[in-house]
This record gives structure tokens, sequence and C-alpha cells, in this order.
């Protein structure tokens, strides 16, 4: 039997077929790892990417891919995104919706690639800036069949942008000057209301230092000013003077502030200065004002007192021959005795009347002038026991009825000035009425919030329109005196009283119908 020795067998096993599934494998997995890769790197990016297919603003228009930074930025899962037709169009806001599908629908029709330009409203009602750059995707063919865009968040440099507008306009639009400088002071900045205000145009005055503005002896306290923004001090308003372009000086107030860079160094500043020239010289002339009218004060209170010397000492010197008149007719008559006619007695009694009423006259001219200057102690007033008083001192003639309206109130004021008043009228309305038996007298009032208005009533003759205003003039009396005995004072001392007061006083009347004075008078005085 033939045998053979067994051969050591080979430790190399040579490798399968190739077959190209393992290349497959490979080629996949490289394939994966750059999507990975791919979607990592978009998900890192702070736009969105997105791919749509189809015509924009067409009901077929579909989302093919949308990053998932989609998600933190607008709130809508990337589902929706991918599942509703033509979505990126149906979150632009309505009112920037036709000119983004506009926008795109060009892009389409062969127009450059660029941005677009439009608002999102996010889930939660937000609205955002976007700005999409696209371009178009195109089959073998060359023809449009979708749009590949990414998608910025611009909402920061668009509100940045407006504020900034925004502020342009304030600046542009302000009364007041406002001037930009560097820490150099140079002039960077000039509006138009520095224009208006020291009469350079910009171009005058942009590139120029601003000691241009300053006259000679300030030009240290701008280097002052200059040196102290430098370590950002803000500069408190302030008054001084500047120059402008035709040479005049001009006062301003002014305020500069230090213009910071983001990182908080001082780079510049800005001034604000408003011309205050027309109310430094109202200030200069009403301080001139008030120094006039203070000698004016002076003089016119030695005048009163001297007023009031004179008065007292005229009142004295004058009714002094007076009582002599009247007491030396009262002699003449005792002496003639029954040698005195009628007629003389008649006489007699005529001259002592004059008498009488020129010192009547005398009181009510020193008390006319008294109103006004003598100020008395304000003090609780009951009215409707003051009346009573006034009642009792004129002691109505038999048949006379006064009738003072119940509740009076009270009145915080200068008792014996209201007594003043209210004699006067009532006193008036009993001397002058025509039917002395059927005479009646009513004292009313209401309130009339910080005032009181009173009014005193009567049936009297009553007084024709047209003598309204006459009757509060003083010595003015409407019948002669020889009928009524009266000196034509009382009603203008009325006057001059309740005004004194701050109130006002008018009359009511027609002849037949008797008359109605009405007066206010403060509840209590002022201050």
């Amino acid at each position: 039997m033939h045998t053979t020795e067994n051969q050591p067998r080979s430790s190399h096993v040579p490798p399968p077929p190739d077959t190209g599934e393992e290349s497959l494998r490979l080629e996949l997995a490289h394939l994966k790892a750059e999507r990975d890769r791919l979607a990592e790197l978009l998900a890192s990016m702070p736009g969105v990417v997105w791919e749509a297919y189809g015509e924009p603003d067409r009901p077929n228009q579909r989302i093919a891919y949308v990053s998932p930074t989609v998600e933190s930025l607008l709130g809508y899962p990337v589902e929706q995104w991918l599942s509703t037709p033509n979505f990126w169009l149906k979150v632009v806001h309505p009112d920037d919706r036709d000119a983004a599908a506009t926008a795109a629908a060009a892009l389409f029709a062969g127009a450059k690639p660029g941005t677009i330009q439009f608002r999102w409203l996010a889930s939660d009602g937000r609205e955002v800036w976007a700005e999409s750059a696209c371009t178009i995707v195109r089959d073998e063919s060359g023809r449009p069949i979708g749009m590949r865009c990414v998608t910025t968040d611009v909402t920061a440099r668009k509100m940045s942008e407006e504020a900034a507008a925004r502020l342009a306009a304030i600046v542009e639009s302000s009364e007041d000057a406002i001037i930009g400088k560097t820490l150099g002071g140079i002039i960077t900045d000039w509006n138009a209301g520095a224009e208006r205000t020291f009469g350079y145009a910009a171009p005058e005055a942009v590139g120029r230092h601003v000691s241009m503005l300053v006259p000679p002896e300030r030009l240290g306290e701008e280097d002052s000013i200059l040196a102290r923004l430098r370590v950002g001090e803000r500069i408190p308003p302030f008054e001084t003077i500047r120059v402008r372009k035709d040479g005049v000086r001009i006062d301003v107030s002014q305020t500069t502030s230090p213009i910071r860079a983001p990182g908080g160094a001082v780079i510049g500043a800005a001034t604000i200065s408003r011309d205050i020239t027309a109310r430094k010289q109202s200030e200069h002339a009403l301080r001139q004002r008030t120094l006039e009218l203070t000698r004016t004060a002076d003089a016119l209170k030695r005048s009163n007192e001297e007023l009031d010397q004179f008065a007292y000492v005229t009142s004295h010197d004058l009714k002094a021959p007076l009582r002599g008149i009247a007491n030396l007719s009262g002699w003449i008559e005792e002496d003639m005795g029954p040698a005195f006619t009628p007629e003389a007695h008649q006489q007699m009694e005529l001259l002592r009347g004059r008498v009488h009423r020129m010192e009547a006259l005398i009181d009510g001219i020193l008390e006319y002038s008294r109103v006004g200057r003598a100020k008395g102690k304000a003090e609780r007033v009951d009215v409707g026991q003051l009346l009573r008083e006034v009642i009792d001192l004129i002691s109505p003639p038999a048949g006379v009825v006064v009738a003072v309206a119940p509740d009076m109130p009270a009145v915080v004021t200068e008792r014996l000035r209201l007594q003043q008043v209210f004699m006067n009228l009532i006193g008036n309305a009993i001397k002058h009425h025509d039917r002395p038996a059927e005479a009646r007298v009513e004292v009313l009032w209401r309130d009339g919030g910080d005032l009181f208005e009173f009014a005193v009533a009567d049936n009297g003759p009553g007084i024709d329109p047209k003598y309204h205003e006459k009757i509060f003039v003083i010595f003015q009396t409407l019948a002669a005196r020889d009928k009524v005995e009266g000196t034509g004072v009382g009603l203008s001392l009325v006057k001059k009283i309740v005004q004194s007061q701050g109130g006002t006083v008018t009359v009511e009347s027609a002849p037949g119908r008797g008359a109605t004075f009405r007066f206010t008078w403060p509840k209590a005085p002022k201050g």
C-alpha cells in the first residue's frame, strides 16, 4: 500500500473573493459620517438652512429639509415644516408675505441671487426679522425646481437700525443744538438745531475745533470740560456764554456727556446747548422791574402813612370849625329868644343840617381812604348775629320789616368791614324807600364754593338800569340832598370794601320793582 507523508499546512489564508459588498459598506459608513458631520454643522449654525421644491407661493411647494435650529428660533417643530406645504411662506408676517413671495418668484424667473428680508411670526407671536440668502436648485436640464436658503435672525440688527434712525430723527428735529465731538474737541456731528443756534451750516462746522464757539476768556472752561470728559465724567447742566458765526454772544444752557464704545471706553462727547438769551434778558428785566416795584411799594407805604396822618389832622381841623358853627347857631337861637322868627328857626335847622352832612362827608372820605390799607384782625363771625346787631344799630322806623334768612353762615373775616357793607345796604334800602309804612327788606344768602353770596333786597321804588353804574361812584346820589340826606359815599364804600376782600357787588333793579344788591364774600382769607 502506497502511502504519502503529511505535508505541514500553510498559515496564510487567502482572502475570499471580492464581491463588492465590503466596498459598499465602507462607502455607506463614510456617507453616514459625512451626513452626521453635516447635520452637526448645520445644527451649530446660528441661522436656519432650508430647502424647498416647487414654485414659491404654490400649493404644491414642499420643504425637503430644514435645520433643527428653526425650532429654537420660531418654536415650530421640524415635522411641521416638512409636512405642511409652503410652510416657510405661511409663517411670514402678513404685511411682508406678498413681497417675500414676489422676491422668491423673481429668483425662479432668473433674477440674480440675493437676499430676501421679511418678518417671520414665531409660534408665541414674536416678530423675528429674517434675512435669507437663496440660490436656485436646478435639474440636469437646468430647469429651476427649488431653492436653497440660509436664513439669519437679524432682529437685533433691525431694532438697532430702527433705534438709530429714530434717534437720528429726534436729534435732527430737536430745537436744541446737539454737537458730537472727539475728546480733542473736533466737531464730528452737527444737527439742524446747531445750525439755527450758532449760524454755521454743518459742512462749515464739522472737522473744526469746538473752540470756534467759545469766547476767548472762556477757553479755559472748554479745556477743563474736555479733560473731565476723558475720564468719563458727565458735565452737569450749567449756563455759559457762546459766540455765533456773526460774532453775537448768546447765553446758553449746556450739558455734555461722554460717548462710550461697546467696551466702555470713552471715545467722544455729545453736547446739548439751548439758547437762553431771551430768558436771561427777561430775568434781567424782571429783576429790574422787581427793584422798581420794591422802590414804588416803599414810596407808597410812606405816602400812605403820610396820607393817614394828613387825613387825621385834616379831619380834626375841619370838624372843629363845623362843631363851632353848630354850637354858634344854637347860641344865636337862645339869645334871640322870642324875637327869632319861624323862618329864622328854619334857616338855622337847615344850617345845622349842612354842618352834620359835612361831618358825615368827612367821616365817609376818611373811611373810604382807609379801605384796603388798614387791615383788621380776621375772626370767626356769625353773620346771623352780626345782622341782628346791625339792625339794632340802624333802629328801623315803625312799620319797616327787615327779614333775615334763617341759618346764616359763619365766615372768618374782618368783622367791621362786613358790618359796614350790611349797614350801608340795609340803611340805604330803608332811607330811600318811597313808602316807609310798607317797607320790607330781606337779607338772603347762598353757598358759592369758596365764597358766600349775600343779597339785600327791598320793595322800594327801584333804580333805572341807566344809573346802575353811577350809584357806585363816590359822591353820586340820585335824589337831591335836600330831599334825602346823604353823602354819596355809602355805595362806593360798599364796592371798595367788597373788592378789597376779593368779591364783587352788583345790583338788579328797575323802576317800581325794588332793588336787589348782591355781593360775594370769601369764607376765609386767602393764605
